[in-house]
């Protein structure tokens, strides 16, 4: 009986390397790769109204031209705090070229807080922060979120071009390729 467990035990080890594996694959940026970018019915940057954490009035026809990430997120999330640096060093290199919509799903407005004392430069410029939760979690709904950290890119013309789910390193140097190959098609 040890035997067999040992062996299933194994046969599943294996199949969760494989299946992690995949996903790795299929969701980090490649900048030659295609990728289904229509899902779940999201192709065009829809029409939105949201409000920044400092009391912005956010609207879609303040991204038009742009080049746009919306990252859904939450403090309490391990992965999106693995990919917050990431962000940051990105809105840095990207200065002027690319707009990141920060959504938070945090439950509280103190525990986006206590976050962002641990990141402060998570608030620059080129990085807006949303509270979805304070709007009725409108934001994820209309994108209809999955899983955090969740995020869509928009390139100029407002095309969804890409959708990434779980985290990456946003200012590696393929993804910061293919960021700014997107913003020469502009």
């Amino acid at each position: 009986m040890k035997a067999h467990a040992k062996a299933l035990l194994s046969v599943g080890i294996v199949l969760l390397v494989v299946a992690g594996c995949a996903l790795y694959w299929n969701f980090k940026i490649r900048p030659n790769a295609e990728s289904p970018v229509a899902s779940r019915g999201v192709e065009q940057l829809p029409e939105f109204t949201a409000l920044s954490l400092d009391g912005r009035t956010l609207k879609t026809a303040d991204y038009k031209g742009k080049l746009l990430i919306i990252n859904f997120w939450a403090s309490w999330c391990g992965p999106c705090i693995e990919e917050v640096p990431s962000f940051i060093r990105l809105a840095n290199e990207m200065k002027g070229d690319l707009e990141i919509l920060a959504v938070s799903n945090d439950w509280t407005r103190q525990d986006i807080g206590v976050f962002l004392k641990s990141f402060p430069d998570f608030q620059r410029p080129g990085i807006t922060i949303v509270d979805d939760v304070a709007a009725g979690l409108v934001l994820s709904k209309m994108f209809k979120v999955f899983q955090l950290p969740e995020s869509f890119v928009f390139d100029p013309s407002g095309k969804m071009v890409r959708k990434v789910m779980g985290a990456i390193n946003w200012s590696s140097p393929e993804a910061l390729e293919y960021l700014r190959g997107l913003k020469q098609k502009k």
